[in-house]
């Protein structure tokens, strides 16, 4: 799937309906560098992968997971999953593994619909069968 910087600026409700007269040129380019970006980084111990069009795990994802403090059985929420690091942690934190009972549940949202499925590929992948335990949506 190919998205095109304008198509990202045109009409966001996060920049406003006259976002294009106001993006420079520069933002334009660095945007598409992101547009364009795949690949994976481990955090953690867990492989994520990224997609173009989501944003790559943040140095300071790493800070912030590492401080999470999850009881067994927890209900977490995820907002702005991306491409689901914390959604990771918080399940390793749950006891989550490839097989077997999964307990608590994970809720992650975004605005992306590339976001929300790049999370929940990551979440499959890493734990199989979460299905019951964890609900991605775009919100």
């Amino acid at each position: 799937m190919s998205i095109s910087v304008d198509e990202v600026f045109r009409g966001s409700p996060l920049l406003g309906t006259h976002a294009m007269d106001e993006v420079t040129a520069i933002q334009k380019e660095l945007f598409a560098r992101f547009l364009d970006h795949r690949g994976t980084a481990t955090y953690l111990g867990d492989s994520i992968s990224f997609e173009p069009g989501v944003f790559p795990p943040r140095p300071d994802s790493v800070v912030l997971a590492q401080s999470m403090e999850i009881s067994w059985g927890a209900k977490v929420l995820d907002v702005g999953v991306g491409s689901g690091v914390l959604s990771v942690v918080a399940a390793r934190r749950l006891g989550w593994g490839k097989s077997g009972n999964k307990q608590g549940r994970i809720v992650g949202t975004d605005v992306s619909l590339l976001a929300v499925q790049c999370a929940a590929n990551n979440m499959r992948r890493i734990f199989g069968d979460v299905d019951g335990n964890l609900n991605i949506e775009v919100a």
